[in-house]
């Protein structure tokens, strides 16, 4: 289904065969010699790239049906297999030979026929959806045996999000290319679509598998993984934050303070211990006074509070998070803090990375709303030893908010890159949650407000 799969490793014999669960006949000792030869050029480095290119194309001739004998299509489609399986990833060979595998699937070995596969595959492009898939339906049914018009079809069953005719269509797929890392990823992609993330992390490491090279099955196991690494820390630390909105756990404000950051400075929460660093945090929240209407200049720039609608309230969430220096040396260290909610051991010079907020909001009913949302894009960000980070929101609403908590989940990372195993353990240490503790909202003008955010 897609041109970027996965990295599968099945077996590494040297000389190819035919593929896993085919029934075929002998293959000419002619056939198998030439395949192996062929394939020798493509592992060999020593070879100029031009002669292992060539090797590349004719394998693809090989395996291509129609341009030699079914038995010895397979025993060459197995090479190009091994092949993708054992180059460097990322190489013009290596790219050539995932080309080559695509190539071979999209001849039949009737040119009537792919001719139809490129027409469907154009209406595909077109979204001309339901017409793609009468056409595929129509391919199939005169040659079910050409995995791609399965495979196309599953596509655009996809595309329908229809992911259960889909998931049908990448089984036949399976059944005639065990190897079809494309189909192996769409698979990955139906079971996400139908919020089975166990079953799409198991597709994308088979794709995986197969195809070696491939980012996008990679990137998608580790987002799902660490989705649920997210959900599974999110739940405790928000049950936390609404029970402290229930407790009253307020701290000591000033009611009507117009200097919004010597206010943050004054209730500054409790360092939080991380390795050799200390995680500061603060925030604030403020109920932005309603005025008369707009101005010209707020109309052209939009600026934050220009006016606010006579059923609306509008809130402004400030929050400042800062990676102090630790003084106590170099060496690592495990602490343990009731706030940070988990033991954290981190190397001098660690940087943390953003991984999601969640927010608690009580409004004047008395009714708790919580959200959440993983910082992904513009929302991530690191924060290095002695750095700082900022941001702010507007949120809009219809009720008056009583006040409001939350926090940050962020992980450890080395100064070498983000440690990828943190993301298969939900007890790992490096996870770390910054607390925003219970704040009634004070007002504040638009003015001042704008200023806190420059």
């Amino acid at each position: 289904q897609c041109s970027s799969g996965a990295r599968i490793r099945r077996r590494d014999s040297s000389k190819p065969g035919v593929e896993n669960g085919s029934r075929a006949g002998p293959v000419p000792d002619s056939s198998v010699a030439e395949v192996h030869a062929l394939l020798g050029e493509i592992l060999n480095d020593a070879i100029l790239v031009d002669k292992r290119l060539d090797a590349v194309h004719s394998l693809e001739r090989l395996a291509a049906h129609g341009s030699s004998p079914v038995n010895a299509a397979k025993v060459a489609e197995e090479a190009l297999h091994q092949a993708l399986r054992e180059l460097s990833i990322g190489t013009g060979i290596h790219q050539a030979v995932e080309a080559a595998l695509w190539a071979t699937w999209h001849r039949s070995g009737d040119d009537d026929l792919d001719q139809e596969l490129r027409h469907a595959t154009a209406l595909m492009d077109k979204e001309e959806l339901e017409g793609a898939i009468r056409l595929l339906s129509d391919l199939i049914s005169r040659a079910p045996h050409f995995a791609e018009a399965w495979n196309k079809r599953a596509t655009a069953h996809f595309l329908c999000h229809d992911y259960a005719k889909s998931l049908e269509d990448c089984q036949k797929v399976l059944q005639l290319k065990p190897h079809h890392f494309g189909c192996l990823a769409g698979m990955g992609m139906c079971y996400q679509g139908l919020g089975r993330p166990d079953a799409a992390v198991n597709s994308f490491r088979e794709a995986l598998r197969v195809h070696p090279g491939l980012e996008g099955p990679r990137t998608l196991i580790e987002g799902l993984e660490l989705q649920t690494v997210i959900n599974e820390r999110l739940r405790p630390e928000l049950v936390r934050a609404i029970q402290a909105l229930k407790d009253d756990a307020h701290p000591q404000a000033e009611p009507g303070t117009a200097d919004l950051p010597a206010a943050m400075n004054a209730t500054e929460q409790q360092n939080l211990p991380v390795g050799n660093c200390l995680l500061a945090c603060d925030w604030d929240l403020r109920r932005i006074c309603r005025i008369a209407g707009p101005s010209a200049a707020d109309q052209m720039d939009g600026s934050v509070g220009s006016f606010v609608e006579e059923d609306s309230q509008l809130y402004f969430f400030f929050v400042r998070l800062r990676n102090i220096e630790n003084k106590l040396g170099g060496s690592s260290r495990s602490s343990s803090s009731s706030s940070s909610r988990s033991s954290v051991t981190q190397q001098a010079g660690d940087k943390l990375e953003s991984l999601a907020r969640f927010y608690a909001l009580r409004f004047d009913c008395g009714r708790i709303m919580p959200l959440t949302r993983v910082t992904k894009g513009a929302m991530s960000f690191h924060l290095g030893p002695g750095e700082e980070h900022r941001f702010c929101f507007q949120l809009k609403v219809g009720r008056s908010l009583r006040d409001a908590a939350g926090g940050i989940l962020l992980r450890t990372a080395s100064s070498a890159g983000f440690d990828e195993a943190a993301v298969n353990t939900s007890g790992n240490s490096s996870f770390i949650t910054a607390a925003l503790h219970p704040r009634v909202p004070l007002e504040a003008t638009p003015d001042e407000v704008e200023g806190l955010r420059l």
